[in-house]
């Protein structure tokens, strides 16, 4: 992809998967690496197809560099790091801020509201151009609680490209799941997830799953080749946002069965491509009904990759962007 006015972006990389893609959208990339890759400093994740408009800078280099605009994607990152790495000049760019997943914390509590009010709203508004919300479950949310921030928040699902070669055969009759650090992630279900696992034979992949009886993660490139041949994928993500793991399975195949929460039902249709249900008894069920029944996960199965090309097309990814970077550059022009 080559935007007609290509940019400069400077971004820290959180998301490997989401970072991979939003470098398609053509524009010169400077993502800052550190000696050992902590967090926010990550540079390129290893295991991912980068494309040459997607450069790793050091952090000593990042202030002799000229940048269009600057991508956020955490708190720390607006509060902490951009004071630390970028010069005076360059905090003035424009800015975008990027919001993956939804308030762990309930806002309407007091103490909670208070925090966030003061963290994200008071602190944080003034600094941004645009929010960006990758689902409209994250939108409503912080436009019902912060409606400072509507003015501001536009929706942009995730890019799922659809693999050419690789595609559902549903031969090994478990279920799987992809998660990083699942142990310690309540948001995204750990606990229903090693319930299940008990009842129904499953699969997790990612970071630190090998500690569980997990294969350990697997790099993306490789990933969707192996969660073809699994039957079915369950998502028990409880208060997290969209699993990008979850798409990918769709995008080869695979039928999903997931627990009911944020922007899940607006993807996931009972009977369509997979079912969804807050019961775990009913989950339960229709995993086993998936399990045993190999034609209807494979008829299931290719709705839910008409899903992705129908609700999460990279092209209508790649057009929305550069649709929004381009009118946050001309306001900043004018």
């Amino acid at each position: 992809m080559n935007p007609k006015n290509k940019l400069r972006i400077f971004a820290w990389n959180v998301h490997g998967t989401f970072m991979s893609t939003l470098v398609k959208t053509g524009h010169d990339f400077y993502i800052p690496i550190k000696r050992g890759r902590p967090y926010n400093y990550d540079g390129k994740t290893r295991g991912y197809r980068w494309p040459r408009t997607a450069r790793q800078i050091s952090v000593p280099e990042i202030r002799k560099n000229k940048y269009d605009l600057i991508i956020f994607q955490t708190p720390q990152q607006v509060f902490e790091e951009q004071y630390k790495v970028l010069s005076a000049e360059q905090r003035k760019l424009p800015k975008i801020y990027i919001v993956h997943s939804p308030f762990k914390k309930d806002p309407r509590r007091r103490r909670d509201r208070k925090e966030l009010v003061r963290h994200i709203v008071l602190d944080m508004i003034p600094q941004i151009d645009a929010f960006v919300h990758i689902t409209r479950y994250n939108l409503k949310q912080w436009t019902t609680f912060f409606p400072e921030t509507k003015k501001k928040s536009v929706v942009i699902y995730h890019g799922i490209e659809i693999p050419k070669n690789i595609r559902w055969t549903g031969m090994d009759a478990r279920a799987v799941n992809v998660t990083n650090f699942l142990p310690g992630r309540p948001e995204c279900g750990n606990a229903l997830w090693f319930s299940m696992s008990k009842k129904i034979p499953m699969e997790l992949y990612g970071m630190e799953s090998e500690k569980y009886g997990g294969t350990g993660p697997v790099q993306n490139r490789l990933l969707r080749k192996k969660l073809a041949r699994y039957r079915v994928y369950f998502n028990p993500t409880v208060a997290s946002s969209v699993p990008m793991a979850m798409l990918e399975a769709m995008s080869v195949g695979l039928p999903v069965v997931s627990m009911k929460s944020t922007e899940l039902p607006y993807i996931i249709k009972n009977g369509i491509n997979g079912f969804i249900s807050e019961n775990r008894d009913i989950l339960k069920n229709k995993l086993n009904l998936l399990l045993s029944n190999k034609k209807l996960a494979e008829k299931l199965g290719k709705n839910a990759r008409k899903t992705i090309e129908n609700k999460f097309s990279i092209n209508e990814f790649i057009y929305k962007w550069n649709k929004l970077l381009g009118e946050i550059i001309k306001k900043k022009n004018i």
